[in-house]
């Protein structure tokens, strides 16, 4: 196993984050972002009984397993990329969102490997819970999972409809960062992000950012494809339910309290700026919503916060500029 591993390591090729064969310095940072996670990985460390647990918190074992997940399978290109059939009809739904966002949000606002990257790491949280409910009470019955299954068919003929209609939407940046977008009048438009009650309770190095880039390829699906839910608006509805119910209540308490060691996950996503795709990711979301008619409908996250002392779901602030 563990001789397997450090084979695997070591011949991962620099070319699956560099794309200049010309750019040594590139070439130097991935080589030394490589050696770092392949020598200090638990596997390498003897640890035999080492497996993808399940945590709340994440530790520093879990920054280099889930660094060398992304690397080593090459998630980043999308190729080979975990392939879980037993995750069914949840990795279809995660295929179209991130789809959606690809075709929303340009390579130069939003990194492609990084979308790809977040949504196979993504799969991989699923699969890691998987295991750990297996292990609990909470394993769903096969009745359920098929009213699952039939629901989420249902929303996916939807998805699958506006997947083959959208386009891209034209942004304008300034150091990188997306600051405005053009509008299908052609007029340019600011991207209003609105403040919610959970930025302000939560750390941005808090914040885990697989769970969080989840969120906002939903976010922005649901903004471009709201309307090919019509004549039946209790799907777009549903949509939004399910996807709370299926894919981020069991993660609600990581996403955002990751713990310490949430400042690595541009260590976890490699040898690029991962930071700057993070960010637009939520810009892009908010931009979707303006440029779809809905500015005023942008959702928030689905999760508990505390106001005044109190646990109550998380809810927009209203400022001034509001």
């Amino acid at each position: 196993m563990v001789g397997y591993l450090y084979i695997l390591c070591a011949l991962i090729s620099t070319n699956t984050f560099i794309t200049s064969t010309s750019a040594m310095d590139e070439a130097a940072e991935f080589d030394s972002f490589k050696n770092r996670i392949c020598l200090l990985n638990p596997p390498f460390r003897g640890d035999v009984e080492f497996g993808y647990r399940w945590r709340n918190e994440m530790d520093s074992d879990e920054v280099l397993e889930l660094a060398f997940v992304n690397m080593a399978y090459g998630l980043s290109t999308d190729a080979i990329a975990f392939r879980h059939e037993e995750l069914g009809w949840r990795k279809d739904v995660i295929d179209i969102l991130t789809l959606i966002t690809k075709a929303t949000c340009t390579e130069d606002i939003v990194a492609e490997q990084f979308l790809n990257s977040a949504k196979s790491l993504f799969l991989h949280y699923i699969r890691k819970y998987d295991d750990y409910k297996r292990n609990t009470t909470l394993v769903e019955t096969e009745e359920i999972l098929k009213i699952k299954t039939d629901e989420w068919t249902e929303i996916m003929e939807s998805l699958k409809m506006c997947a083959t209609q959208v386009e891209p939407i034209a942004f304008d940046t300034d150091c990188d960062m997306a600051v405005s977008f053009v509008g299908t009048n052609g007029i340019v438009y600011p991207i209003i992000e609105e403040m919610e009650q959970f930025d302000l309770m939560t750390s941005s190095s808090q914040i885990d950012w697989v769970i969080e880039t989840a969120w906002w390829m939903f976010s922005t699906t649901y903004a471009r494809c709201y309307s090919y839910f019509y004549p039946n608006e209790d799907i777009i509805l549903l949509f939004f339910q399910k996807f709370r119910e299926d894919f981020l209540d069991s993660f609600a308490t990581r996403w955002m309290s990751v713990g310490a060691n949430g400042v690595h996950f541009p260590l976890i996503f490699g040898p690029y700026d991962s930071t700057t795709s993070a960010m637009n990711t939520r810009k892009c979301a908010a931009a979707a919503f303006s440029y779809e008619g809905l500015g005023d409908r942008q959702l928030v996250r689905p999760v508990s916060v505390t106001h005044d002392g109190v646990q109550i779901r998380n809810f927009k602030i209203i400022t001034a500029d509001s």
